[in-house]
């Protein structure tokens, strides 16, 4: 929430603790260390401190801005956005939560504003491709949204923030330690409210109306000292509603013509006096996963997801009722050897979509298997091979390789280099949804369409100069080439139907399409 004035309160109560445990890059003598996925991959983090003291009250709000990270708004009147990385929109970028894709169809429009931020420990954006781990749609990278361990001393915390034009926040938790069990519990909720907004003269209002609440329940138990038990329970609703001024909820459904007139092909154009887009959303998310240290050097990590998104909007006179089940399972083994970081797994993705107007009714299963290997032959170089075969039932199987070399050996400077194939399944409902659920279009209906499948090449560099106990100086650029071939493109045909709705057909272009760009940035403290 950008607002031209805010207040917020914060307040930590019952010994609370905020811990900063960031695989983030080790600045020590002016020596430039990769921690974790960061040792392969161009990462940007962002930790729990900058969590707490940024107003915003949404992931997309917050990361806006961000080194190659922008948030887009795709609907102006219910002010749905995406988060675009590496110049390519929403759809080309995987969400993640604790490592599982959550996000698609429904979710990827509706569902990434809902997530509450109150129990984050942090948010990493991985840039470039990543499909070895993480499978479909991480052609321009991950965002991977990380919640830490329940703490061990009984905790709590609330914020409370308010807006120049009434908008709302409230979010809180409260953790604890069972003794002498140790069983960790935590539970949260968030709320955040806003009316409609008009900045201008206009009838259409430039921020819609929306209410969102979430609860949450995490449990984590070690079983013995060497295996670790965790289970959570999300529960998030949202009600948006957004149109025109004269628009109120009386109107939802409603048809109210006020003017029509041939235009130049012939066809009859009516437009609405009043207009209104309406939209009530639940997501019900469960998860489980069990980790253990079979020994020292090998582990092993299993992670299940379901996750139920039921939606049923008005965009006009238009209704859509729908319902997503998403289904993941990760199981995966990670064998540490001295120069060699080893990873193997497999994984399973069940995903099903159907509405009432079968704009993107599919079922897709997904079973895929991936290996990784991270080789350091000397102290200050990473080399990284790794490829993955997912088993689409549409599509065949598809292959993804990837490779990485990181070289840290020189004073103040850290160098990247990664090319990597990736691929994307097609979503109508998350591609362009204002395109189909809108009374300005309507949808032709086409043959299945291929899966894209992509090349994408990243080269980055980074600088850390500490100058004083003060003063310090910090560079970050990154240039990129990402190239996909049976691209999907819509067409808007210069047909209409009777009441004036534009005809749309999405297809795959023969060649291909690429998207190149340098960005960078410094920072001072």
């Amino acid at each position: 929430m950008k607002r031209a004035a805010a207040i917020a309160i914060l307040v930590s109560v019952l010994s609370a603790e905020t811990v900063h445990d960031l695989e983030t890059i080790a600045v020590s003598a002016d020596v430039l260390v990769p921690q974790g996925e960061q040792r392969t991959s161009v990462v940007d983090s962002v930790g729990r401190f900058e969590i707490e003291q940024n107003p915003e009250s949404n992931i997309m709000d917050l990361l806006d801005g961000k080194p190659g990270v922008r948030k887009k708004i795709d609907c102006s009147v219910c002010n749905t956005a995406q988060i675009r990385l590496l110049g390519l929109n929403g759809a080309y970028a995987q969400v993640l939560v604790d490592g599982l894709p959550l996000f698609s169809g429904l979710g990827t429009v509706y569902g990434i504003e809902q997530i509450p931020m109150v129990t984050i420990d942090r948010i990493d954006v991985i840039k470039g491709a990543s499909s070895v781990q993480h499978g479909n749609n991480a052609i321009a990278g991950v965002i991977n949204i990380v919640h830490g361990p329940i703490p061990e001393k009984t905790a709590g915390y609330l914020k409370l923030s308010y807006g120049s034009h009434n908008e709302q926040n409230y979010e809180g938790a409260f953790s604890t330690r069972i003794m002498p069990s140790g069983t960790g519990i935590q539970t949260a909720f968030n709320y955040n409210t806003s009316p409609r907004i008009n900045m201008d003269e206009t009838p259409m209002m430039d921020l819609a109306e929306f209410d969102r609440v979430g609860f949450s329940t995490r449990a984590s138990q070690w079983l013995n000292s060497k295996v670790e038990l965790t289970a959570d329970v999300n529960v998030g609703f949202e009600d948006r509603f957004g149109g025109t001024e004269s628009a109120n909820r009386t109107t939802i459904g409603s048809y109210v013509p006020d003017s029509s007139w041939v235009d130049s092909w012939g066809n009859t154009i009516t437009q609405e006096a009043v207009y209104q887009e309406y939209v009530r959303s639940k997501r019900v998310n469960y998860q489980a996963g069990l980790k253990s240290d079979i020994t020292d050097r090998l582990k092993n990590e299993t992670r299940i997801s379901f996750l139920q998104h039921l939606q049923e909007s008005w965009y006009g006179y238009l209704d859509l009722k729908a319902e997503q089940n998403l289904l993941c399972l990760v199981n995966d083994f990670s064998l540490d050897l001295e120069k060699h970081d080893l990873l193997a797994g497999t994984s399973f993705t069940r995903d099903a979509f159907s509405d009432n107007r079968s704009i993107g009714t599919h079922e897709y299963n997904i079973p895929g298997l991936y290996v990784q290997d991270i080789w350091t032959p000397l102290a200050s170089w990473d080399f990284m091979a790794g490829t993955r075969l997912d088993f689409h039932n549409v599509h065949g199987s598809i292959l993804s390789p990837r490779f990485a070399a990181t070289f840290y050996g020189l004073e103040n400077f850290i160098w990247r280099a990664s090319a990597g194939r990736g691929f994307r399944t097609f979503n109508l409902f998350s591609e362009n949804h204002s395109a189909i659920t809108s009374e300005v279009y309507t949808l032709e209906p086409n043959d299945t369409l291929n899966a894209e499948r992509s090349w994408s090449f990243t080269l980055n560099g980074q600088f850390a100069k500490t100058f004083s106990e003060r003063f310090g100086i910090a560079a970050d650029l990154t240039g990129y080439h990402t190239r996909i071939s049976d691209y999907i493109q819509e067409t808007y045909k210069k047909e209409f139907t009777q009441d004036g709705r534009q005809k749309v057909m999405y297809q795959n272009l023969d060649g291909s399409m690429f998207t190149e760009g340098l960005e960078g940035v410094v920072t001072l403290n």
